[in-house]
């Protein structure tokens, strides 16, 4: 028994010592938003923004009024990606202003739903994830969703993945592979806050918890709110050789407006291990593996990864410094979410 006792801890130190320092940082280039307040100023000035209408305009792809966003890559910013209101992404050369091609954006068919939304949704035979042409450009949280278009390393191999931000759905694009390769929402809260329980209801209105739901509010019922969020960890932390991402994701659900305690209490945590390790039926794509939950747990506190340590972390809402508020709210009750 101790040497099967020994063996245990030999296996663990060995396991830490494997895992260390096997996560990294993505850093990420923002693209340029486009809307309807800075489109006139994009129009006149911007030579970049001018050469992807031009290049669309010329392949009858479509007109400038439909682009949501655009990065630009390479030494000299000559390689254009725009993603447009259909949900399509397409590729232009400046200053030659040539159309390269285009591809659809889709549901990845590995999207991770919580439970606790899907059943609000359920409720009133709704389907949740919504259709796939029901997502947009939104604010996001921490307004990551201003930056809808990003470039970037994400699997630290020297070679750049496109980053799609719709509203809250995080999407990672293989510009080799030319289709999603990971999804994520980053945030599937269902909640009034107090301003806009108040702008919703007209009044102060009683209600049987302290935030409602807004899904429900808005079908004339009445639901306790729930906040759900998830953070991401890239790296290889089994050191195999093959890039990894870790999803740890939280949800809570309003406090009864009887109850002393204002805020929010955890309903459920759960840890998932995503990997590009290769199968007969994928190359590339970070698919969901069977890791143990103690495991995931484990690479997290080895690489000293907190709640706060994951993407998203800092906000980028203007006037605003600091972490993301909704993700690190003392309202929620959870120590976790503050370290």
């Amino acid at each position: 028994m101790i040497n099967n006792s020994l063996n245990k801890v030999i296996g663990l130190c060995l396991l830490m010592t494997v895992t260390l320092n096997s996560a990294h940082a993505i850093q990420l280039q923002k693209g340029q938003l486009v809307n309807e307040l800075n489109k006139p100023a994009l129009q006149a000035n911007d030579v970049i923004y001018q050469s992807i209408v031009t290049a669309l305009n010329t392949s009858a792809v479509t007109s400038q009024t439909s682009i949501n966003g655009f990065v630009s890559i390479g030494a000299d910013n000559g390689v254009q990606y725009a993603l447009l209101a259909d949900k399509t992404l397409h590729k232009i050369t400046s200053p030659s202003n040539q159309y390269i091609g285009g591809w659809p954006l889709g549901r990845w068919p590995h999207q991770y739903a919580s439970p606790e939304v899907v059943s609000r949704f359920q409720a009133l035979s709704t389907v949740y994830p919504i259709p796939f042409d029901f997502e947009g450009v939104g604010e996001g949280v921490g307004c990551y969703g201003n930056s809808p278009v990003r470039f970037g390393d994400i699997e630290n191999d020297a070679k750049k993945e496109l980053v799609i931000i719709l509203n809250n759905l995080f999407m990672v694009y293989s510009l080799e592979e030319k289709r999603l390769i990971f999804s994520e929402y980053l945030d599937a809260s269902d909640w009034f806050n107090a301003a806009e329980k108040l702008a919703h209801y007209g009044s102060d209105i009683a209600t049987d918890s302290q935030y409602v739901s807004r899904f429900m509010a808005q079908n004339n019922t009445q639901a306790p709110g729930v906040r759900a969020y998830a953070k991401l960890y890239f790296g290889d932390f089994n050191n195999d050789g093959f890039s990894d991402i870790l999803a740890w994701r939280k949800n809570y659900q309003s406090n009864a407006s009887n109850n002393a305690l204002s805020g929010f209490t955890k309903q459920s945590e759960s840890w998932q291990h995503f990997s590009t390790v290769p199968t007969s039926n994928n190359q590339g794509e970070y698919l969901p593996q069977s890791t143990d939950v103690s495991m995931i747990k484990n690479w997290l506190s080895a690489n000293q990864l907190t709640w706060t340590k994951g993407y998203p972390s800092q906000t980028e809402c203007v006037g605003q410094q600091g972490l993301i508020p909704e993700m690190h709210d003392a309202l929620l009750n959870d120590p976790d979410v503050m370290l």
